[in-house]
């Protein structure tokens, strides 16, 4: 090649017998542009007016080279040919001295052609370094472009600040332009392209950028590849959602077109997540443009945010041979510096017509194809730790590192070639495999037979050579090493060939302290004193007993979710003192679908984990717990979990695998839903390693402690065989004969009482009621049972049995699916309610039928016993009852939750009150706020005020996997501008309103369909009465408002199957809702709906 230095000495401004080509400036024997041709009239200049008077002239005339000297600069590349009356010739600017480039300070061109920049330096410290528009056939390559930028865009003054950056290039309406072969760094963001014909942008590096890297509007004919983006500073989640590569539609007029994003190299293994390749054409109802024809093949992404490949708006899109590698510390960084760690690998998700989604690799990819799923963080061959070569490496990596392994399946068919495994490289590669030990966090393994030539795998004929950064050296193969303390460690890998070649690569590992939590008492608040241990919250308020944290009292201590440490454990080490409440039971702690440990009735206690596979769990023997204070150690060291008491192993069991990921929640003592032990805590400590069995022996400091289960008291009982029957008022009057023959009382009519005295249900927080009955006229309803300001069970005119039960924390209702009194024969009734597991259940014959959540105290005693029907008003069927017994605790088994068959599960039409109007499990109630009404000549409304809520549990089966449904609502807001939250089923689906308009989202399986109004429905001030119906039958999904279909789309599948939450109006998708409701419905069916 012609270097620029021997142009200058063939030619200083004179014409010549020879002229020059891009290729003599610019490698590009790999890219598919044109060879341009350039005059041979070369001119050094060094000065600006020198380089203003080359360029006009040169760009008027033939055209030429003109070679900027480095001491003459910084200098502007600055012309606009207002009137675009000239066609310029080809010209190229490039150093006298690319080994010591010119400074360019800015670029700025406009209706010029043919203009050609390389090897130099553009820096500047704001705006935009290089702006070119209406300017065709020019490019710009492998020049380096800067800026000031440091540290995240939008971190606070405490957390260090930042300094923005300039943005690096935005190219605009333009033909034909190449961008090759640059170094783009410390910029804000890196290059924009808007209404593009012909774009080339290889070969270039991306790093320490604050946004994103490459942004698309209106492009169209477009090569993105091999280009590497890697180690942006990024911005934090509030200030931008970074991405790699953009592409948007609003405000264009070009479509998106014949773009092709393919091996490039997205690492994102340090720093904040960013979005990876995202797109959607923002303006898609204004301009109709579907992106066409975008190929997305062959790439790498190393961590990513949620949206890995994500674009939506899209025809005839094509996503191949993908490779997502997940990085279980991603995170979103906040303006405060603590970081947010995601609960999702980036996924594949691409939304459009006709999308072929095939061959890509990753832990969640959305599209139906052939596509490979892999996990993360279990024993499974199709685990990515069992793929790759080495994802310990982190920042310090590169490709090399995140190969396939040579026995992977995945090498040649899925995934990006770029990792597929090559035995035979061009060089001679130093490969390091690492993995840690699961007993000791600081020991690894690490291996280098994987270092490969041209020759292959190397041999016992190589020399390997490990240096470790505290200068321990070692050879062979492979080692064991222990790096001892926790932190940052590098490891210097050589190996040398026989015939002398050789190749070194350094490595990082990060040694983590495995002890997260060790809780102190320091200065009255408990605090965590583990050198580098994890957050916890509500520590200065949590409750205490001495030095003891109190359970099932006052605020929960917790580690959020967003704190990483305590997710993905291959090993574990919870341990600490627990004294519990006598009788007390509940949950001691848990995290969300990946662990949970529990105090059982009976004072054992029981621990679980999932690995995403398997649910493995242990448990102590009866009584473990009852008679004082147990050191307790939940132990896994990847083989065996194991639990031990006062040091002595009292259960285990074989296990594998690590815990799961993050999920929407994190570690608490206690439960955030359902019943707490009561208990006081001490001694508290959580390793990311196990303990020893020696080690739990050192530490233990009580003696193993036994106890006797404890038994269940009948309080009272009786088979009416007479009248005689203490704690109890009746007459022999009241005493008959049923057909049976059997002894009993009638309900109705009767004057039976269990005298308050007793005491037997009063200021208790558990209980069970076991009675027979026999409904002799089923047509009759009424009451059963009664107890005054605490619990009543019923017969209601649909057979079906409620029951009532009132505490400290309120009243909750109780109905059977069935009616299970119908058939007019004798059955076995039960009602039973357990505080301290938060439930109250109907048992028939036996068989739990029906279970609703409660907790609390019942009343103190009142003036009134419990009464055999009601003892003032009301009906009472025509039943007899031949036995009743009470106990102290329930005796009823923990039940799935039965599901319930009604045509209308809900009906509210918010008459002063929020029951339910038609006979179904469905029990709403007002879980935040206080709910007001108001009224006028036509009807009655609840008023919400943005805090809010009424919510159904999540255990009404109806709302969850459904195939049909209707929804009806009756709203009004008279000033809606936000978004604002009508109602939702978590994770569901959700009816939201924004701008006076209503949308509405479902999720069936991996796809998210939706609705809208788009007609200002809500702006009059107006009740408006909107109908949401689905029938998976006819593929139909539709939004009907005040008689009108107003936007219906194809859909089919069932709705999402139960989630932690239920039904909630007020609550959802935008901020809490401030608005008017007259009624509101959920039906079996909408019998409007058409065939989609």
């Amino acid at each position: 090649m012609t270097s620029t230095t021997e142009a200058a000495e063939a030619s200083s401004g004179t014409n010549g017998d020879q002229s020059y080509y891009l290729s003599d400036f610019v490698d590009i024997s790999s890219q598919s542009i044109e060879d341009v041709r350039f005059e041979d009239d070369v001119r050094i200049v060094t000065s600006q007016a020198e380089f203003d008077a080359a360029y006009t002239a040169l760009a008027a005339g033939a055209g030429g080279v003109i070679l900027l000297d480095t001491a003459g600069g910084p200098y502007t590349l600055s012309h606009y040919d207002v009137q675009n009356a000239q066609i310029d010739a080809p010209v190229m600017i490039t150093s006298l001295t690319p080994e010591d480039p010119a400074v360019v300070s800015s670029v700025y061109m406009r209706n010029h052609e043919n203009f050609h920049l390389s090897d130099v330096k553009i820096e500047g410290d704001s705006g935009t370094l290089i702006t070119v528009k209406d300017t065709d056939n020019s490019g710009i390559y492998e020049s380096e472009i800067s800026s000031i930028a440091e540290g995240a865009a939008g971190l606070n003054e405490e957390a260090g600040g930042y300094t923005i950056g300039a943005t690096g290039a935005d190219i605009v309406e333009v033909e034909n332009f190449s961008f090759i072969g640059n170094e783009l760094h410390n910029l804000f963001h890196g290059a924009t392209f808007r209404e593009v014909v012909g774009l080339t942008y290889t070969d270039n590096e991306l790093y320490a950028l604050q946004g994103d890297g490459v942004r698309l509007g209106g492009v169209q004919d477009a090569l993105i590849a091999d280009n590497w983006f890697h180690d942006f500073l990024g911005s934090t989640y509030e200030y931008n959602h970074s991405d790699f590569i953009q592409l948007w539609g609003a405000n264009i007029w070009l479509n998106n077109e014949d773009i092709t994003i393919q091996s490039n190299f997205f690492d994102n293994s340090t720093g904040a997540a960013y979005q990876v390749i995202f797109g959607q054409n923002e303006d898609y109802e204004e301009n109709g443009y579907l992106f066409e024809n975008i190929v997305v093949d062959n790439n790498v992404i190393w961590g990513s945010a949620y949206h890995g490949i994500s674009v939506s708006d899209t025809s005839n899109m094509v996503v191949t041979n993908n490779t997502l590698i997940y990085i279980e510390d991603a995170y979103y960084l906040n303006a405060d510096g603590t970081q947010t760690t995601l609960k999702s690998p980036g996924w594949i998700d691409i939304d459009g017509t006709n999308p072929v989604v095939e061959k890509n690799v990753g832990l969640r990819i959305l599209d139906d194809g052939d596509n490979m799923t892999l996990s993360h963080g279990t024993d499974s061959e199709l685990d990515q730790l069992n793929q790759y070569t080495n994802l310990t490496v982190g920042e310090s990596g590169d490709l090399r590192d995140i190969t396939l392994l040579p026995d992977s399946a995945l090498n040649g068919v899925y995934g990006s070639s770029l990792l597929w495994f090559d035995e035979t490289p061009d060089t001679l590669l130093a490969v390091a495999r690492a993995s840690v030990s699961v007993s000791d966090l600081s020991v690894y393994t690490l291996d280098a037979g994987l270092s490969r030539g041209p020759d292959g795998l190397i041999d016992e004929n190589t020399i390997v050579t490990w240096t470790l950064d505290d200068g321990r050296s070692f050879t062979g193969s492979q080692i064991e090493v222990d790096f001892e303390t926790p932190g940052l460690h590098s490891y210097t890998l050589t190996v040398t060939q026989p015939d002398g070649s050789s190749d070194t690569i350094t490595r990082t590992v990060e040694i983590e302290d495995p002890l997260l939590v060790d809780l102190e008492l320091v200065d009255g608040v408990l605090t965590n004193v583990a050198p580098d241990g994890v957050t916890l919250t509500n520590l200065s308020s949590a409750t205490l007993d001495g030095d003891s944290l109190r359970i099932g009292e006052g605020a929960m201590v917790e580690i959020a979710r967003t704190v990483g440490d305590i997710f993905n454990l291959s090993s574990f080490d919870f341990s600490m003192t627990l004294d519990i409440d006598e009788g007390s039971s509940g949950t001691l702690f848990m995290i969300y679908q990946s662990l949970e440990a529990t105090v059982q009735t009976d004072g054992s206690i029981s621990f679980k984990f999932s690995n995403g596979d398997t649910w493995f769990s242990v448990r102590s023997a009866s009584g473990l717990l009852n008679d004082g204070p147990v050191d307790l150690s939940f132990v896994y060291d990847g083989a065996m979990l194991s639990l031990y008491a006062d040091g002595e192993l009292v259960a285990e069991t074989a296990a594998s695998g690590s815990t799961q990921s993050a999920q929407y929640w994190g570690l608490t003592f206690g439960n955030p839903w359902k019943a707490s032990v009561d208990a006081s805590l001490s001694n508290i400590s959580i390793k990311s390693e196990a303990s020893s069995a020696e080690e739990i022996s050192a530490a233990a400091t009580a003696e193993d402690n036994t106890a006797s289960v404890v038994v269940i008291e009948t309080l009272f009982e009786t088979d009416f065989s007479s009248a005689d029957i203490a704690g109890m008022t009746i007459s022999e009057e009241d005493i008959v004969t049923m057909p049976s023959g059997e002894t009993g009382v009638m309900v109705a009519g009767g004057d039976v009482e269990v005298n308050r005295d007793t005491g037997y249900l009063y200021d208790t927080g558990s209980f069970e009621i076991t009675f027979t009955a026999q409904h002799f006229d089923t047509t009759t309803e009424g009451t059963i049972l009664y107890l005054h300001e605490t619990l009543s069970l019923s017969v209601r005119s649909d057979g079906r049995l409620l029951f009532s039960l009132t505490t400290d924390e309120g009243t909750q209702l109780l109905r059977t699916p069935e009616m299970p009194l119908a058939d007019g024969a004798a059955h076995e009734i039960s009602i039973g309610y357990d505080s301290e597991a938060g439930v109250m259940q109907i048992a028939v014959d036996g068989e739990v039928v029906a279970q609703a959540e409660q907790t609390g105290l019942t009343a103190v005693a009142q003036s009134w016993g419990l009464t055999i029907g009601h003892p003032w008003a009301g009906d009472e069927p025509d039943m007899g009852i031949t036995s009743l017994e009470i106990s102290d605790g329930t005796i009823i088994s923990d039940p799935t939750p039965t599901g319930y068959d009604a045509d209308a599960l809900i009906f509210l039409d918010f008459n002063d009150t929020v029951t339910n109007e038609v006979a179904s499990a469905a029990m709403p109630e007002v879980s935040t706020g206080t709910l007001t009404y108001a009224s006028d000549a036509d009807d009655t409304w609840a008023e919400f005020d943005g805090s809010t809520t009424v919510s159904v549990s999540r255990y009404v089966e109806e709302l969850h996997s459904r195939d049909t449904f209707e929804f009806v609502v009756s709203i009004r807001d008279d000033d809606n501008s936000d978004w604002e939250a009508v109602f939702e089923i978590y994770d569901s689906m959700a009816l939201s309103i924004n701008d006076d308009d209503f949308y509405f989202t479902m999720e069936l399986g991996d796809e998210t369909v939706s609705l809208q109004s788009n007609s200002d429905v809500l702006a009059d001030g107006d009740f408006h009465e909107v109908k949401l119906g689905y029938d998976s039958s006819l593929g139909s999904l539709a939004m009907m408002v005040d008689g009108v279909v107003v936007d219906e789309t194809y859909a089919t599948g069932l709705t999402t199957e139960e989630q932690y939450w239920g039904l909630t109006i007020g609550s959802g998708v935008g901020d809490g809702l401030d608005a008017d409701i007259t009624h509101f419905s959920m039906n079996e069916s909408a019998d409007w709906l058409a065939v989609a």
